[in-house]
């Protein structure tokens, strides 16, 4: 008396309805879930489970999808859109940012947050930088920040003071 996605069907009321053929699902399969109106849905695309009621997804079909909860439906969705991989919180609430990915909100250790929400490398050497300008404000281990020309750069600290040029009378440190 239900579709086939239904696991537990109510069939009380066709008997007190007698123009009603069909009954009213309780619970759908897996990767269905029950509308508004007691039938089974399947979950929304590239979801693949979801709420029994809302069809809300718990989690997507493949790991590189991105989880996103929509606001104008008010339930979790999955998109094909993907966020850097050095990003570590995405979201598509807002849309895609002017690249067509998802809005990072935070990046991996050695990247920054660009003006257009994504990730992008720290300069050569750099273990962290600020999330606004890029500028590194931390070398990596065996490095030391120099400032050359208002621009903070990390130089070996192997060479820092020592003249790399045979016969240098004057070096940069």
């Amino acid at each position: 008396m239900c579709d086939d996605a239904c696991v537990n069907c109510n069939t009380r009321g066709l008997q007190n309805t007698p123009y009603s053929t069909v009954g009213i699902c309780l619970q759908c399969k897996i990767g269905y879930y029950v509308n508004s109106q007691g039938r089974c849905d399947p979950c929304p695309n590239l979801c693949n489970t979801c709420a029994a009621v809302t069809g809300s997804c718990f989690d997507c079909t493949n790991i590189k999808f991105t989880l996103y909860r929509n606001t104008a439906q008010a339930r979790s969705l999955c998109t094909d859109k993907l966020c850097s991989s050095a990003c570590l919180s995405c979201s598509i609430e807002e849309g895609m940012n002017a690249i067509g990915r998802p809005y990072c909100k935070k990046c991996s250790q050695g990247n920054y947050l660009t003006s257009d929400f994504d990730c992008r490398l720290c300069p050569l050497n750099c273990g962290s930088c600020d999330d606004n300008t890029g500028l590194c404000n931390q070398c990596k281990p065996g490095f030391s920040l120099n400032i050359k020309d208002g621009v903070p750069m990390c130089i070996s600290d192997s060479t820092v003071g020592v003249c790399t040029v045979p016969n240098c009378a004057t070096c940069d440190a």
